[in-house]
């Protein structure tokens, strides 16, 4: 046994091996606690903002030695895109000048991308960064039809009706034909904005008329009535307690077929 000195209190005492740091339990435990209050008083500063912080609570002594920012909000501002790495995700198509975002893509085939802690259409993005803000109310139309195109030259500002007339869906097609294509008169305009044929509809409603009046002078509008008799046999119907009918006498030749033929299936089957 040696004589060694306490880390804490520096009192002189007799050890058993070369590891003893401490004279006692209460001097390891201040020790500690010492320990625990100088990582405390640590303060670190923030590489982003400058702020100065200290270890929180119930986060360990290694955590906060690697820790470079004051917190999330700053920590994720560091991982935020910025339109220098949207750019670095576009490739140029030179044979039809389309600048292609080769990124994430919605269901729709437009381009998406996080930027400034939001989802933002690419295309929208490009055109904030080269031409400046979108009037309210306005959409970004493809001239060249490629939804992730993000050529500026390809882009421009229009109205919602007027994006909707350039596309190829069935209600732009439609929309660009200046009169009926079944007798060629011009359209006309309803209140709600909609257009139809003016002759071409009175002369549906006209055929609808002529064979509904035809119909009703023939008698074509027959209420289907329940037979009061059986069609196999003519035997009148009986009523079950849950209202449905049947025949009693054709229902009793089913059920005596049904159990001949249960009982020869059984009889071969025993032999």
């Amino acid at each position: 046994m040696d004589d060694y000195q306490c880390i804490s209190c520096g009192k002189k005492f007799i050890g058993y091996t070369i590891a003893s740091k401490f004279c006692s339990s209460l001097c390891y435990s201040n020790y500690r606690h010492m320990q625990a209050a100088e990582l405390r008083a640590k303060t670190k500063t923030c590489e982003l903002c400058g702020k100065e912080f200290s270890r929180e609570e119930g986060r360990s002594p290694s955590e906060f030695k690697s820790r470079r920012f004051c917190g999330r909000e700053c920590a994720g501002r560091t991982r935020q895109n910025t339109i220098d790495d949207i750019l670095k995700k576009i490739v140029v198509n030179r044979q039809t000048g389309c600048h292609i975002w080769v990124g994430v893509t919605i269901h729709n085939g437009y381009g998406q991308a996080r930027l400034n802690n939001r989802w933002v259409m690419v295309h929208r993005a490009i055109w904030e960064h080269f031409k400046g803000p979108i009037p309210e109310g306005l959409q970004i139309d493809h001239t060249c039809m490629v939804r992730n195109c993000c050529n500026v030259e390809h882009l421009r500002v229009v109205t919602n009706r007027a994006n909707m007339e350039t596309s190829n869906n069935a209600c732009a097609v439609h929309l660009r034909k200046p009169f009926c294509p079944k007798c060629g008169s011009d359209y006309t305009m309803r209140p709600n904005g909609s257009r139809y044929c003016k002759p071409c509809a009175i002369r549906n409603q006209t055929e609808y008329q002529r064979k509904y009046r035809s119909r009703k002078r023939k008698g074509g509008f027959v209420v289907k009535r329940p037979k009061p008799a059986c069609r196999v046999c003519g035997g009148p119907y009986s009523v079950w307690p849950n209202g449905t009918r049947y025949c009693a006498p054709c229902h009793k030749i089913r059920q005596r077929k049904s159990y001949v033929k249960y009982v020869a299936k059984h009889r071969n089957k025993g032999v």
